[in-house]
């Protein structure tokens, strides 16, 4: 499964963006993939789902991180 989930580029640029160490929020990682914000929460979705990344609730967005 992780395989799946890291084989599409967009999901590889976006977790490459979180190995940064840093908690980014979905458009910020929807620009460092060059997708759409609903595309980047949909990928969120899925690598939540599959257990490598991580969303916590913030005040103004959600705040997202490697697992």
């Amino acid at each position: 499964m992780v395989a799946s989930l890291v084989g599409d580029p967009a999901r590889a640029n976006m977790l490459t963006a979180l190995m940064s160490g840093r908690a980014l929020t979905a458009s910020e990682l929807a620009q460092e993939a060059g997708i759409t914000p609903q595309t980047a929460s949909s990928h969120l979705s899925k690598l939540e789902a599959g257990g490598l990344t991580t969303i916590s609730p913030a005040i103004s967005a959600c705040r997202c991180s490697t697992a």
